[in-house]
């Protein structure tokens, strides 16, 4: 782990079948702000370096799914779409 500037915390999810799940322990930092009935999770990531600047947060949006994983959603948004 690094010492940047960012608290480090992680995103989790209970199920019965798999009890208390990290959503993503190859990451920073997660933070988990919504669950569907589905076990969908949304919330925000660290998936770059925990690097500060005034002008930017370093945070991303995801979606969690199983047996998906997390998603940057960065990584799933048409460029083109004018969303960021």
């Amino acid at each position: 782990m690094t010492g940047g500037v960012y608290p480090h915390f992680h995103a989790f999810r209970y199920t019965d079948d798999t009890g208390m799940q990290d959503l993503a322990p190859h990451l920073l930092a997660s933070n988990g702000v919504a669950l569907n009935s589905a076990g969908n999770v949304v919330g925000r990531a660290l998936f770059g370096p925990d690097v500060y600047s005034p002008d930017h947060d370093p945070y991303d949006a995801f979606l969690y799914t199983y047996p998906a994983g997390i998603l940057d959603l960065h990584d799933v948004i048409d460029p083109s779409s004018g969303w960021s």
